[in-house]
């Protein structure tokens, strides 16, 4: 059972690439599926996928953990981007009551586009809409 929890971990790990890059993992998630057939035609249920598939898909990222981490890293890289131009702007003097607001509107903006590069503009609708989820009163969405 432990050979076809590691197939189910490499399936799932190509299905959650394919918001990232839908064109390699889709071809990666069909050459899985053609080799699982092969093996369960053959009758070799041990032996399902190669082991050099699935030494490829060790760790196994829930897809909540998979979500916190995407963000994570956006967030970090908009707080890097807004604080260094802010850092780079303020010999211009100019005010704080104006560069505050500014700097919250912009991180927020980046954010959403360093997931829609990365991840799509549907991901990145997702996974922001995920957060204002969080923050509102009603059920999440």
């Amino acid at each position: 059972m432990g050979h076809l929890n590691e197939v189910n971990a490499a399936f799932v790990d190509v299905a959650h690439q394919l918001a990232g890059d839908r064109g390699a993992s889709a071809r990666r998630l069909g050459s899985y599926a053609a080799q699982a057939a092969n093996s369960i035609a053959s009758g070799r249920f041990t032996t399902v996928l190669p082991e050099t598939v699935l030494s490829r898909h060790e760790v196994l990222v829930e897809p909540d953990r998979l979500d916190g981490r995407r963000l994570a890293v956006s967030c970090g890289w908009a707080a890097v981007l807004v604080t260094g131009t802010i850092i780079l702007l303020s010999p211009l003097g100019v005010a704080a009551e104006l560069v505050v607001p500014v700097a919250l509107v912009a991180f927020i903006a980046l954010v959403y586009v360093l997931l829609a590069v990365r991840f799509g503009l549907s991901e990145a609708t997702r996974l922001t809409r995920s957060i204002g989820g969080f923050f509102s009163a009603g059920p999440p969405l």
